[in-house]
Protein backbone atom coordinates (compact mmCIF):
# COMPACT_ATOMS: atom_id res chain seq x y z
CA UNK A 1 0.00 0.00 0.00
CA UNK A 2 1.51 3.63 -1.11
CA UNK A 3 -1.35 5.63 0.49
CA UNK A 4 0.65 7.86 3.54
CA UNK A 5 3.69 7.17 1.68
CA UNK A 6 6.35 9.59 -0.26
CA UNK A 7 5.34 8.97 -4.10
CA UNK A 8 8.14 6.77 -6.19
CA UNK A 9 9.87 9.34 -8.19
CA UNK A 10 9.78 8.95 -12.00
CA UNK A 11 11.24 10.58 -15.04
CA UNK A 12 9.21 9.66 -18.51
CA UNK A 13 9.67 11.02 -21.76
CA UNK A 14 6.15 12.67 -22.33
CA UNK A 15 3.71 13.98 -25.00
CA UNK A 16 2.95 17.13 -23.87
CA UNK A 17 4.39 18.23 -27.69
CA UNK A 18 3.80 15.14 -29.55
CA UNK A 19 5.39 16.22 -32.78
CA UNK A 20 8.93 16.03 -30.52
CA UNK A 21 8.07 13.45 -28.33
CA UNK A 22 11.03 14.53 -26.54
CA UNK A 23 9.80 16.39 -23.74
CA UNK A 24 10.68 14.68 -20.51
CA UNK A 25 8.74 15.20 -16.97
CA UNK A 26 9.30 13.88 -13.57
CA UNK A 27 7.82 13.62 -10.05
CA UNK A 28 9.00 16.73 -9.22
CA UNK A 29 7.82 18.46 -11.91
CA UNK A 30 4.39 18.75 -9.95
CA UNK A 31 5.65 19.74 -6.78
CA UNK A 32 3.17 22.25 -5.09
CA UNK A 33 0.07 20.69 -7.00
CA UNK A 34 -1.78 17.93 -7.23
CA UNK A 35 -0.87 15.10 -9.35
CA UNK A 36 -3.32 12.30 -11.12
CA UNK A 37 -1.54 9.91 -11.93
CA UNK A 38 -3.17 7.52 -14.07
CA UNK A 39 -1.67 3.86 -15.15
CA UNK A 40 -3.12 2.43 -18.80
CA UNK A 41 -3.04 -1.10 -20.22
CA UNK A 42 -1.65 0.17 -23.45
CA UNK A 43 -2.21 2.22 -26.77
CA UNK A 44 -4.78 1.52 -29.00
CA UNK A 45 -6.92 -0.48 -26.32
CA UNK A 46 -10.56 0.34 -26.57
CA UNK A 47 -10.53 0.48 -22.16
CA UNK A 48 -7.70 2.61 -22.39
CA UNK A 49 -9.12 4.94 -24.62
CA UNK A 50 -12.33 5.20 -22.51
CA UNK A 51 -10.43 5.95 -19.20
CA UNK A 52 -8.33 8.53 -21.07
CA UNK A 53 -11.32 10.55 -22.56
CA UNK A 54 -13.32 10.57 -19.62
CA UNK A 55 -10.27 11.87 -17.49
CA UNK A 56 -10.11 14.32 -20.25
CA UNK A 57 -13.20 15.52 -20.57
CA UNK A 58 -13.58 15.93 -16.27
CA UNK A 59 -10.10 17.95 -16.79
CA UNK A 60 -11.51 21.26 -16.16
CA UNK A 61 -12.85 19.68 -12.82
CA UNK A 62 -9.16 18.76 -11.88
CA UNK A 63 -8.01 22.00 -12.70
CA UNK A 64 -10.50 23.91 -10.30
CA UNK A 65 -8.79 21.49 -7.25
CA UNK A 66 -5.32 22.68 -8.72
CA UNK A 67 -4.78 18.99 -9.96
CA UNK A 68 -2.95 17.66 -12.71
CA UNK A 69 -2.84 14.97 -14.86
CA UNK A 70 -0.57 12.70 -16.32
CA UNK A 71 -0.89 9.15 -18.12
CA UNK A 72 1.28 6.56 -18.25
CA UNK A 73 1.43 3.48 -19.95
CA UNK A 74 4.93 0.81 -20.88
CA UNK A 75 4.45 2.15 -24.92
CA UNK A 76 6.93 3.86 -26.02
CA UNK A 77 6.80 8.04 -26.78
CA UNK A 78 6.25 6.83 -30.32
CA UNK A 79 3.45 4.76 -30.19
CA UNK A 80 1.68 7.31 -28.00
CA UNK A 81 1.86 10.14 -30.38
CA UNK A 82 0.65 7.77 -33.15
CA UNK A 83 -2.07 6.81 -31.17
CA UNK A 84 -3.12 10.84 -30.38
CA UNK A 85 -3.15 11.53 -34.23
CA UNK A 86 -4.62 7.95 -35.48
CA UNK A 87 -7.63 6.86 -33.10
CA UNK A 88 -7.31 8.24 -29.39
CA UNK A 89 -7.45 12.37 -30.57
CA UNK A 90 -6.20 15.13 -28.68
CA UNK A 91 -6.08 15.34 -24.74
CA UNK A 92 -5.75 18.15 -22.62
CA UNK A 93 -3.01 16.33 -20.60
CA UNK A 94 0.32 14.25 -21.84
CA UNK A 95 0.66 10.10 -21.84
CA UNK A 96 3.93 9.22 -20.52
CA UNK A 97 6.22 6.05 -21.50
CA UNK A 98 7.35 3.38 -19.19
CA UNK A 99 9.06 1.35 -21.88
CA UNK A 100 11.22 0.43 -19.37
CA UNK A 101 8.41 -0.58 -17.11
CA UNK A 102 10.30 0.80 -14.11
CA UNK A 103 7.49 3.22 -13.54
CA UNK A 104 4.97 0.90 -13.15
CA UNK A 105 7.06 -2.05 -11.17
CA UNK A 106 7.59 1.24 -8.63
CA UNK A 107 3.80 1.52 -8.35
CA UNK A 108 2.89 -2.05 -8.42
CA UNK A 109 0.67 -2.21 -11.29
CA UNK A 110 3.06 -3.99 -13.72
CA UNK A 111 1.37 -6.85 -14.78
CA UNK A 112 3.12 -10.60 -15.92
CA UNK A 113 2.16 -9.13 -19.44
CA UNK A 114 4.38 -6.27 -18.79
CA UNK A 115 1.67 -3.85 -19.11
CA UNK A 116 0.00 -1.39 -16.78
CA UNK A 117 -2.64 -2.54 -14.49
CA UNK A 118 -5.49 0.51 -14.84
CA UNK A 119 -4.48 2.38 -11.90
CA UNK A 120 -4.69 5.34 -10.29
CA UNK A 121 -2.81 7.17 -7.70
CA UNK A 122 -3.42 10.71 -6.17
CA UNK A 123 -0.19 12.71 -5.17
CA UNK A 124 -0.50 15.48 -3.06
CA UNK A 125 1.33 18.92 -3.73
CA UNK A 126 4.10 17.35 -0.74
CA UNK A 127 4.65 14.49 -2.84
CA UNK A 128 2.90 11.83 -0.89
CA UNK A 129 0.44 9.13 -2.45
CA UNK A 130 -3.09 10.36 -0.73
CA UNK A 131 -5.34 7.62 -2.87
CA UNK A 132 -3.90 4.73 -4.96
CA UNK A 133 -6.95 2.24 -6.88
CA UNK A 134 -5.75 -0.51 -9.04
CA UNK A 135 -7.87 -2.25 -11.33
CA UNK A 136 -8.51 -5.71 -12.99
CA UNK A 137 -8.15 -5.62 -16.23
CA UNK A 138 -10.79 -4.09 -18.27
CA UNK A 139 -12.35 -2.39 -15.15
CA UNK A 140 -12.25 1.45 -16.12
CA UNK A 141 -10.74 4.05 -13.49
CA UNK A 142 -13.99 6.63 -12.71
CA UNK A 143 -12.98 10.26 -13.30
CA UNK A 144 -15.64 10.62 -11.01
CA UNK A 145 -14.49 9.02 -8.10
CA UNK A 146 -11.04 10.07 -8.36
CA UNK A 147 -12.51 13.48 -8.28
CA UNK A 148 -14.90 12.97 -5.22
CA UNK A 149 -11.39 11.31 -2.98
CA UNK A 150 -9.83 14.84 -4.43
CA UNK A 151 -12.61 17.20 -3.11
CA UNK A 152 -12.70 14.99 0.14
CA UNK A 153 -8.51 15.46 0.99
CA UNK A 154 -8.68 19.10 -0.24
CA UNK A 155 -11.87 19.62 2.05
CA UNK A 156 -14.05 21.00 -0.32
CA UNK A 157 -17.05 20.22 -2.62
CA UNK A 158 -16.42 18.62 -6.29
CA UNK A 159 -17.04 21.00 -8.73
CA UNK A 160 -20.93 20.47 -10.18
CA UNK A 161 -22.20 19.03 -6.87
Amino acid sequence: MFVGRQAPGFRVTTTRDPDTVGYETTLSDYKGRWLVLLFYAGDFAESSAADLRAFDAARPAFAAHDAELLAVGTDGAAAHAAWLRHGLGPLGFPLGSDRSQMVSQAYGVLTDGGESAPAVFLVDPDGYVRYEAVHDAGVPCSADEVLRVLAALRGTTPPGS
